[in-house]
């Protein structure tokens, strides 16, 4: 469809678009006369979603429009949320029921009587606490929320048009201001007073509830993480302590260092035990060799009580003296100890001086030299021996440390291993403990909308709407009725334009004839229905060309798959144009079943010698004359000087195809009504016609409304200087008038 189908559709509608249009408008402004006057109470709120301060602001923030769009849409949920508009009603119920008379900043007149009537004096009284707001609204609350029916909860779940829950979820209405953090809130009712309360209820609730909901969940979280803190730092301290104790109880100050250190000093240990045996063993081979020069001697040495005491005295002091070096003593003590071992060996080294007085030994050398020597060997070997006794006891308590330490590291570990795993844990619920404190603060700063422009008192009522109203209900008119012709007119499924034809039928289009209804005939399309026929004929006379071009006489079938068609009144005026232009045209048609006559000699326009109608009556001997003219009654002389043959035959749909008639046609006419549906029987037909003939029919349509011969014609004038009036000839004119014609 397009644009001059819409102009086409208008212009034959155009009474209905006018008329609805207009009735709808008049009834809507006769009902919105008496429409009550409205009034209208606002407030501005500042949220600080996308602009306000935060602790984590930076330098160059993320702005976040989708979070920003999410936060304003769940402002606007909780605005219009159910329990939100609860609790207005609720409170605007108890404002007003604590009234004892009107005030016109809380209610009206008429709104307060209607109130008295709802609730009488002793329903009042069951509800009301003087001087107690809150207990008056804790009692609205019992009554509403109490599973018995009562008064409150019936206003409430009503259709009151002020504490009714639903009339308050229509009127409240909000909108946020272009992209800034503000949002509008506005309330329209037919009362100011009730308005402007009612607005300041919903503020109050909206911004607490808002608040609350932000904090309450956020508070839950920074109370878990407090509790895990303080869970995570009590299992810290208890790991902690664990392994303090198991330090001092195994004298663990740091296990590495002590193990290394011990191990090292053993090292050493065990070096000067090897050094002091060495030392040992070279002054007991010094001994050996000396006992064998002074021979039976030695023993009385050895034996002698005096010196083996003093003997035992320096080993004592040597043993004193080496544990002393090692275990650190001070100074004084290890001088004390060096003086009594100098005393004690020179003590010795006198009784052996006075036990031999003899001057040389055996081998001629002196005896007091010999002496000294075995008894300096003698005293290093009691000296050496002290030092590893006391090396070897200090070696056994490095070995026994080491072998106590061994078995501890394990242990060690496992107590490092749960502190420093209770150290993260602790570590972790710490940070998400002051994260999420920070995001607390930053969500209160966030949260703390503020009121920018306070709810005033509406003292005028809004402008009227009627006006726009009646205007919006006519030219709703004028779209609905439009859509439904223009619905109707996309729906329509029949054939009516010559290009839904062709495109339905799959045929080629031969040619139009109009529709011309008996109360609109006129010169003009008169006019359009000589036009389209000239351009019918100019068809056929194309097709004839490419089918019988050299045949003296051709030979023209004209045929409808069903009956009332309007095949004949086609056949006639294409037979009498093709008289006109290139006659002689035999015409054999059916005889009318009802007996009155021929209708067809009726109207004929041209003389008979130009256009011959011959009847014929059908049956099984017409469907089978494979010489249709003469089974008209035309004999041969006669039927070689016409140029035409032009046969209509019966419906198809109704009798049996004339097989002989069809193969012998040269061009066959299928004539089709433009005002019904192409349906799967004319496919059927169709195709057995082709089949027969062996090649597509041209397509007649008839019956074209006026309005769709613009296809053809590119519109119908509506005054044409040339138009010829065009006459009945009754047969028996002469050849003159033909040409006169032409």
């Amino acid at each position: 469809m397009n644009l001059k189908d819409v102009i086409r559709i208008i212009r034959r509608n155009l009474w209905m678009l006018i008329l609805f249009p207009v009735m709808l408008a008049v009834l809507v402004n006769h009902f919105t006369k008496q429409q009550p006057r409205e009034y209208t109470s606002s407030v501005l709120i500042y949220t600080g979603v996308g602009s306000g301060f935060k602790i984590t602001t930076d330098d160059k923030p993320h702005f976040d429009h989708n979070a920003v769009n999410n936060t304003f849409d769940n402002l606007v949920v909780t605005l219009h949320s159910r329990e939100t508009i609860e609790e207005v009603a609720l409170r605007l119920l108890a404002t007003h029921l604590m009234l004892n008379e009107p005030d016109p900043f809380y209610i009206s007149n008429d709104n307060f009587e209607r109130l008295q009537e709802i609730f009488p004096e002793d329903e009042r009284k069951k509800i009301v606490v003087e001087n107690s707001r809150e207990k008056t609204l804790a009692n609205l609350r019992s009554n509403f929320h109490s599973t018995k029916d009562n008064k409150v909860k019936a206003v409430l779940d009503s259709d009151d048009e002020i504490y009714s829950i639903d009339y308050l979820k229509e009127i409240i209405e909000s909108e946020r201001k272009e992209f800034s953090d503000m949002l509008d809130i506005w309330i329209t009712t037919n009362d100011p007073g009730v308005s402007y309360t009612t607005l300041n209820i919903l503020t109050d609730i909206f911004l607490d509830k808002y608040q609350d909901l932000k904090l309450k969940e956020i508070r839950n979280v920074v109370s878990y993480f407090t509790d895990q803190v303080e869970i995570k730092k009590n299992r810290l301290k208890y790991a902690e302590d664990k392994l303090r104790k198991f330090g001092v109880d195994n004298k663990i100050v740091n296990y590495e260092e002590q193990a290394k250190s011990v191990s090292a000093a053993r090292e050493e240990l065990n070096a000067a035990i090897q050094k002091e045996e060495m030392v040992y063993s070279s002054a007991e081979a010094s001994v050996k060799k000396l006992d064998e020069k002074i021979d039976l001697r030695k023993g009385l040495l050895e034996t002698n009580e005096k010196i083996s005491t003093k003997r035992k005295e320096l080993s004592e002091v040597n043993y004193q003296i080496a544990n002393s070096g090692l275990y650190n003593d001070d100074d004084e003590k290890k001088s004390n100890l060096d003086k009594k071992a100098k005393k004690l060996k020179n003590e010795i080294q006198g009784l052996v001086n006075d036990l031999y007085v003899l001057n040389n030994s055996q081998e001629g050398l002196p005896k007091d030299g010999m002496l000294e020597q075995w008894l300096e060997q003698i005293l290093i070997m009691d000296e050496s021996k002290a030092r590893l006794l006391v090396l070897n006891k200090k070696i056994k308590e490095y070995d026994d440390r080491l072998n106590a330490l061994a078995p501890l590291k394990a242990t060690l570990n496992g107590l490092e291993r749960e502190v420093d795993i209770a150290e993260e844990d602790y570590l972790q619920a710490l940070k998400a403990l002051n994260t999420n404190k920070e995001r607390q603060q930053n969500i209160e700063m966030a949260t703390n909308a503020r009121v920018v422009d306070k709810a005033y008192f509406p003292v005028k009522p809004d402008s009227s709407k009627r006006m726009m109203v009646v205007l919006a209900s006519f030219f709703g008119g004028i779209t609905l009725i439009g859509s439904v012709l223009v619905g109707r007119e996309l729906l329509d499924n029949r054939i009516i334009t010559p290009r839904k034809a062709e495109k339905q039928t799959g045929l080629t289009l031969a040619g139009v004839v109009p529709f011309l209804p008996s109360n609109r005939k006129s010169q003009y399309l008169s006019y359009a229905e000589e036009s389209l026929m000239d351009q019918t004929l100019s068809s056929v006379m194309l097709g004839l060309q490419e089918t019988a071009p050299d045949k003296a006489q051709k030979t023209i079938m004209i045929c409808s798959t069903r009956a009332g068609e309007g095949k004949t009144r086609s056949t006639l005026k294409f037979a009498n144009k093709l008289s006109e232009i290139d006659g002689p045209v035999l015409l054999l048609h059916p005889e009318e079943e009802d007996g009155e006559g021929d209708l067809m000699n009726e109207n004929r326009q041209v003389d008979i010698t130009t256009l011959d109608l011959r009847t014929y009556k059908q049956g099984k001997d017409f469907i089978r004359s494979a010489d249709p003219a003469a089974y008209a009654g035309v004999n041969k002389e006669d039927r070689e000087k016409y140029r035409y043959l032009i046969i209509e035959v019966p419906p198809l749909v109704e009798n049996q195809l004339p097989l002989s008639i069809i193969k012998g046609a040269d061009l066959t006419l299928l004539v089709v009504d433009a005002s019904r549906e192409w349906t799967d029987t004319d496919n059927y037909i169709n195709g057995l016609l082709k089949k027969a003939s062996g090649k597509d029919p041209m397509l007649l349509l008839n019956k074209v409304p006026a309005e769709r011969l613009e296809e053809i014609l590119g519109g119908i004038p509506r005054r044409h200087r040339k138009t010829k009036k065009v006459k009945k000839i009754k047969p028996g004119k002469n050849e003159e008038v033909r040409k006169e014609r032409l």
